[in-house]
């Protein structure tokens, strides 16, 4: 049954490429994320008759459980998934900067060590040293490298004391940014007395002073005038 349901998805991929009947638009099908997902479910089990060795590929057919979004109505869950890229987007500029002066700080810890250490006590180049540098500092430590010295064990220890510090910068980033995303659009408008400048959607006056966001309207006269 299971290979009978395998052979039923393989056809199924293939024909909405070329019927129309299947899929309105096989072009947009083809560059869709489920037209992607369905390739990358059925291209192993393509390979795998050509090269012996690609059978272990057959393992990515997992990639059609993904499909379950669309046969369970799931789809309209994945809409909050535009939060998790607006956040990404938002903090983009910020971690790049983050983690180039991280990359930054493991060349120059890992420089240190190797002249410190030096090859007789495993430190046998610098991108082997900076490589130990990165270990230590996202405080995995696998142990393969250590220094036996007294000045290269004070520098791991400031290795490791710098890596708590900076773990949580991104996560503080990305976890700002998202909590701006999910919140509704602000209202843009200056107070005049405070001058702040973002309020609540609904609000018609100042969170921060009280004062009144938009000019109140004139009364309207009460009668008119009797006419002389």
């Amino acid at each position: 049954m299971i290979q009978s349901c395998d052979h039923d998805f393989k056809c199924e991929a293939f024909a909405s490429c070329d019927c129309p009947a299947i899929h309105p638009k096989p072009s947009h099908y083809v560059f869709s994320f489920y037209g992607a997902v369905d390739l990358l479910a059925v291209l192993p089990a393509v390979l795998a008759l050509l090269l012996s060795e690609a059978q272990y590929l057959l393992i990515i057919r997992v990639m059609r459980m993904l499909r379950v979004f669309r046969v369970l109505k799931l789809l309209p869950y994945l809409s909050q998934a535009n939060f998790l890229l607006v956040a990404l987007r938002g903090s983009r500029q910020k971690i790049i900067v983050f983690l180039c002066s991280v990359t930054t700080l493991m060349i120059v810890f890992g420089t240190l060590m190797y002249v410190i250490e030096g090859p007789e006590h495993g430190f046998t180049s610098i991108p082997a040293s900076i490589y130990w540098a990165v270990v230590t500092m996202t405080t995995v430590g696998y142990g393969d490298m250590t220094p036996k010295t007294p000045l290269g064990q004070s520098l791991a220890t400031l290795v490791m004391i710098t890596g708590y510090s900076v773990i949580a910068v991104p996560t503080g980033i990305f976890t700002a940014e998202l909590a701006s995303a999910m919140q509704p659009e602000r209202l843009q408008r200056t107070c005049p007395t405070c001058e702040k400048s973002a309020h609540e959607p609904d609000a018609a006056y100042c969170s921060r002073c009280g004062n009144a966001l938009f000019p109140r309207r004139p009364e309207s006269a009460a009668g008119e005038a009797p006419r002389g």
